[in-house]
């Protein structure tokens, strides 16, 4: 099966076979299955896909009509294109910089969406893809609020596919606030899978909720802060690809792919991985240290490294990975 953000409606009958094959396990097979939430997360972006293909799209170059269009439930698809800013509004009120998604939606083109901060809420899933951008940096020393490109609301889901690009900095607020893509809701998901930039002051990705799910699929991540790591989360974390500076989960971390390396900044001194969970499974990836550092591990936790391949994983200068056993004593050994 294609990873979520590159499902098409064209993977329909792939999707239903794969379905078809799971149910058709016992229950002690089905729980052999390592990879169940690739097939649960292909079925959710091929609906989100039928969903609006039944409806509108539309192209917009200005703030007033993006807005209208996600306003209106017949549009499925807004594709945007050129240099736009949304109004902040003054003293009492946000203008129409707060944009909320209610519904599943799709938004590409090669727009540039400056000062906007997307809600996802109420159970909807926003797809961004193609080359988006949505860039919320301000100038120094503004006097606006500081704000996060996309927030997750509770059981909603961001898919980023194509090279889409999420960026801000500058503003008021705390250490929570300019962050690319936030998580602040029960159940809420983001699976990121677009080859731009995901940079923040405070973090490229925050949750603050344990009930999330992160699935990084490709990028880049980083962030100027030393708050936070550049990917933040004390929920589930899955990375298949992707360069991310700095990652601190408090989940479970599943680790298949993706290069680990600190980046200069202003001021982060966060390391490579920094996991406070109990297990983490590392089947791939490169964990470049820093400081002599590459894994920071709290006390209670454990990592997993199930590499079947020399090369698979590496971390510093050692490459782990399991091998064929060899013995010549059978009798006491089992698989």
């Amino acid at each position: 099966l294609p990873e979520q953000s590159e499902v098409t409606v064209d993977d329909e009958a792939a999707i239903t076979e794969a379905r078809a094959a799971y149910d058709a396990l016992s229950a002690k097979d089905q729980a052999q299955v390592s990879n169940y939430d690739r097939l649960t997360a292909a079925e959710h972006m091929l609906s989100v896909l039928k969903g609006v293909a039944g409806k509108r799209t539309v192209t917009v170059s200005n703030a007033d009509d993006f807005t209208a269009a996600v306003n209106d439930p017949s549009v499925g698809t807004i594709l945007t294109t050129g240099s736009f800013e949304f109004d902040e509004g003054g003293l009492f009120d946000d203008g129409n910089r707060e944009i909320y998604v209610d519904r599943d939606l799709v938004v590409g083109g090669s727009g540039e969406l400056k000062f906007c901060r997307f809600h996802v809420r109420n159970g909807a899933t926003l797809v961004l893809k193609d080359s988006v951008y949505v860039n919320d940096t301000r100038m120094q020393g503004s006097g606006y609020d500081a704000l996060n490109p996309v927030e997750v609301e509770a059981n909603s889901t961001l898919i980023t596919t194509g090279s889409v690009s999420l960026r801000t900095e500058y503003g008021r607020g705390g250490s929570n606030e300019g962050v690319a893509v936030k998580l602040i809701g029960y159940g809420a998901s983001a699976i990121l899978g677009s080859s731009g930039t995901y940079w923040g002051s405070e973090a490229a990705v925050y949750s603050t909720v344990a009930n999330s799910t992160v699935v990084i699929n490709g990028g880049s991540y980083n962030l100027k802060n030393n708050n936070h790591s550049a990917v933040d989360s004390p929920g589930s974390v899955t990375v298949n690809g992707g360069d991310i500076s700095s990652l601190w989960c408090g989940g479970t971390l599943r680790v298949n792919g993706g290069t680990f390396e600190h980046a200069d900044s202003a001021s982060n001194e966060r390391k490579p991985v920094q996991f406070d969970g109990a297990n983490a499974y590392v089947t791939g990836g490169t964990f470049i240290p820093y400081q002599g550092v590459a894994w920071q591990l709290s006390g209670g936790s454990t990592v997993h490294v199930m590499a079947n391949g020399q090369g698979a994983v590496q971390m510093g200068d050692v490459d782990p990975f399991v091998g064929a056993i060899q013995t010549q004593n059978y009798k006491n050994v089992s698989a």
